[in-house]
């Protein structure tokens, strides 16, 4: 999974658990995954470390996802976005989020180092799982 991918899917979690979905993360490792479900309220997790994630995908969305044929007919692609294309929308967008997080439906944690001499130590958190939640640095 690309690191573009995991940006989409932490992008699409809070939109898809405000709206009423059942969400499904993909972490490295059973720390993370327990996070996942204990902290950020995912229904369930995918560990791609540990386990065949096709497999348990199929485990877990039997009849495939809720947008598969939508995907299909429309060949999805993935791209970024600038919120400035999407403003007409951006009030329902900011009260459904606030919503979910006063709700308790959306949750999040800092993982904050400190100091900019740790800036390449922070950076290299990223890739090795050692980093719980946002990554910051505090100057």
């Amino acid at each position: 999974m690309t690191q573009q991918n995991r940006q989409w899917l932490l992008a699409s979690r809070p939109v898809g658990m405000v709206k009423g979905c059942r969400v499904i993360g993909i972490a490295g490792g059973a720390e993370q995954c327990a996070r996942l479900t204990d902290k950020a309220n995912f229904d369930a997790t995918i560990d791609y470390k540990n386990e065949d994630v096709d497999a348990r995908l199929e485990e877990l969305c039997p009849d495939g996802p809720a947008n598969d044929d939508n995907v299909v007919q429309k060949r999805a692609r993935l791209e970024g976005f600038v919120i400035l294309d999407f403003l007409p929308s951006a009030a329902g967008a900011v009260e459904d989020l606030t919503n979910g997080v006063n709700e308790g439906h959306i949750t999040w944690e800092a993982d904050v180092q400190s100091g900019f001499e740790n800036a390449p130590k922070t950076l290299l958190r990223l890739y090795d799982g050692a980093n719980l939640g946002k990554r910051l640095l505090e100057i």
